[in-house]
């Protein structure tokens, strides 16, 4: 085996290791949305990170990040087909989960998102969808690693809501 390659991997491995237990991946500061509608996720290190558009969207918002720093969520905009009297009308169409460079989960819906956040240091995600007037319908916790469903609230059907819903907007 090569001995400069053994070495660089020996120099390296620590910090590998290090990155691993650490939950690996960057560690994101803040998050802007510059004046063209695209996202830029900031490290910890000082380094702008273009998070990726879904086919068809045209906007990002309610950006998060977790309190875990490597987790970060938005929700993707849409124009919104049946609006015809204002051509930039934009609906909540998915909600895009980020984390280690890529996107984790893309949770979807037939309505429109009205609210969501991080729960448990961003294991958990909580969100409410519904139809685009008269507020949500539905709210769900799941978890983020793989996407299940823990609890669901129907907002006019199960009487005061759960303690993981009252931030939300619904």
């Amino acid at each position: 085996m090569n001995t400069k390659f053994c070495l660089l991997v020996c120099a390296a491995l620590p910090l590998a290791i290090q990155l691993f237990a650490a939950g690996g991946g960057p560690r994101y500061a803040s998050a802007k949305i510059d004046a063209n509608g695209r996202l830029y996720l900031v490290t910890s290190t000082g380094i702008e990170v273009h998070a990726p558009k879904l086919k068809g969207q045209t906007h990002f918002e309610q950006v998060e990040i977790a309190e875990d720093a490597r987790t970060v969520g938005w929700l993707a905009d849409y124009p919104d087909p049946t609006v015809t009297y204002n051509k930039g009308a934009m609906l909540a169409g998915n909600l895009v989960v980020f984390r280690n460079g890529r996107i984790l989960h893309v949770f979807d819906t037939e309505q429109v998102f009205w609210g969501w956040a991080f729960r448990s240091a961003g294991a958990q995600i909580a969100y409410c969808t519904g139809p685009t007037h008269r507020g949500a319908a539905e709210c769900l916790l799941r978890r983020v690693d793989s996407g299940a469903v823990m609890e669901r609230w129907v907002v006019k059907g199960d009487g005061t809501p759960p303690a993981w819903v009252h931030d939300l907007r619904y």
